[in-house]
């Protein structure tokens, strides 16, 4: 997809763009560290306009949350010496147990000890401004993704989910290929790309996800196509598996011809499929004429062939037909679900 292939140019801008002005801000209020400011605005950009305004909420809240347990282990136990230790393990205490039921709040970690560590002269006044700088930088940042060429969350999951059908078309396509030609592909590169979209996908939707309000039906129904996706991915990966060496040449003769068919119609149309998800389109209809009677016309495997092999490698070949007769029902139930999505889309954007 040229969109995803063009993600680090647009996070490399909104990057740029939010530290920059970070930095300038900083230095225009003639604050002391506009390192602070920097830092913050580089880690709280993300891929998603949401999930960027979500990690900069989380920063502020975490850093706030740590610098008043700073001052609060510092004016109970002291500063100096071996107060400081003792400051510090109280601090980072109460911190790290606040980060473990809160992760978004884990940066409270780096203030506590910040300021336990280097209080200076004016403890709350340095407690105040170290807050007011790391509060300027992700709002830089989150500014810098609303701005600065902004991808919606929902969108890019949507645009992962699209890539996936893809690469899981050219997953199916070159496993027919194999299995027609008896030969044998490393599609393990393959394989890790559609397990590395498919999480890309599931942290895209989370973002997505709005917080303390009920969820859109286009959200319900990206979480049911990415349910579906899955399942059906664990179906590929089993054909891929009895793709092996063993049976390779016990394939090419035994498996029927109306299989490979299915396989190979059915890797043109999740193409399609992703195509409609990218583009924004109506999803086409599933079941071309040749498959209508595909239950009548189906051949049957043939036996006498079966009969001349041995027992785990005919196994093998009737579970690879077994998980190809189920391709075509897995993906009708991929376009109905491709289908719910793009519709509830429109829906929304009306």
């Amino acid at each position: 997809m040229g969109i995803l292939r063009k993600e680090p140019l647009r996070l490399a801008a909104q990057t740029t763009v939010g530290a920059t002005a970070a930095y300038l801000i900083a230095q225009y209020a003639g604050l002391p560290e506009p390192s602070w400011s920097v830092f913050s605005a580089l880690f709280v950009i993300q891929a998603s306009v949401g999930g960027t305004i979500q990690s900069a909420v989380w920063r502020i809240m975490g850093a706030g949350l740590g610098l008043v347990l700073g001052l609060v282990a510092i004016f109970l136990l002291g500063s100096g010496g071996w107060d400081t230790l003792w400051s510090l393990m109280a601090g980072s205490a109460a911190m790290g147990f606040v980060a473990a039921a809160k992760p978004g709040l884990s940066y409270g970690l780096v203030t506590v000890t910040m300021l336990i560590l280097a209080p200076g002269i004016e403890v709350i006044e340095g407690a105040f401004i170290k807050a007011v700088e790391i509060a300027l930088g992700a709002v830089c940042g989150a500014t810098a993704s609303l701005v600065v060429f902004p991808r919606a969350a929902h969108r890019q999951a949507d645009l992962h989910l699209a890539e996936v059908l893809h690469k899981v078309g050219d997953f199916l396509k070159l496993n027919a290929s194999c299995i027609a030609a008896g030969q044998d592909r490393d599609l393990a590169a393959l394989q890790s790309d559609v397990e590395d979209e498919l999480d890309k996908a599931r942290q895209m939707a989370a973002q997505a996800h709005r917080r303390f309000v009920p969820g859109r039906p286009d959200e319900r129904a990206r979480d049911d196509l990415r349910n579906q996706v899955q399942r059906f991915w664990y179906t590929l990966t089993l054909i891929d598996r009895l793709r092996s060496p063993s049976i390779r040449a016990g394939i090419k003769s035994a498996v029927p011809l109306q299989d490979l068919k299915v396989m190979k119609d059915a890797a043109e149309h999740i193409h399609q499929l992703a195509d409609s998800m990218s583009q924004h389109a109506p999803a086409p209809n599933w079941r071309a004429e040749a498959l209508a009677d595909q239950g009548a016309e189906r051949q049957s495997l043939d036996r006498s062939q079966l009969e001349n092999l041995p027992l785990e490698q005919m196994q093998q070949i009737f579970a690879l037909s077994f998980a190809c007769s189920t391709i075509d029902q897995e993906v009708a139930s991929l376009t109905d679900h491709v289908t719910s999505l793009v519709d509830s889309r429109s829906s929304h954007r009306r």
